[in-house]
């Protein structure tokens, strides 16, 4: 059995791997990953939950940046004023559901 410790290292290893896959554009499903990606380094206390996802991930900050803005204003993550910080919305979770069942991550 798994701890919990594990059990996290490999949900942000399996995201990891799925962003990685993506497209690079404003999808739903980038946005979703991205936010819980976000929500995960924000919930083991980074102090630049932001920052610390560019730099784990291989990505422009100012881009990751732009993109959790629009992960916000298109209804994946809460915001939170001035600090750090929010959760996955209901939408964030339905679609990373999908996702796992493999539902709308084939290209067009």
């Amino acid at each position: 059995m798994r701890s919990l410790a594990e059990a996290a290292d490999l949900e942000i290893r399996e995201l990891g791997e799925r962003l990685a896959s993506l497209p690079g554009g404003l999808t739903d499903e980038r946005l979703a990953v991205l936010s819980a990606l976000y929500v995960h380094f924000v919930d083991a206390g980074e102090r630049a939950p932001a920052q610390r996802l560019a730099v784990g991930f291989d990505l422009n900050p100012a881009t990751v940046k732009g993109h959790l803005r629009a992960a916000r204003q298109r209804g994946f993550l809460t915001k939170v004023e001035g600090k750090a910080g929010g959760q996955l919305t209901d939408k964030a979770e339905q679609t990373l559901r999908g996702m796992k069942r493999g539902a709308g991550t084939e290209e067009v």
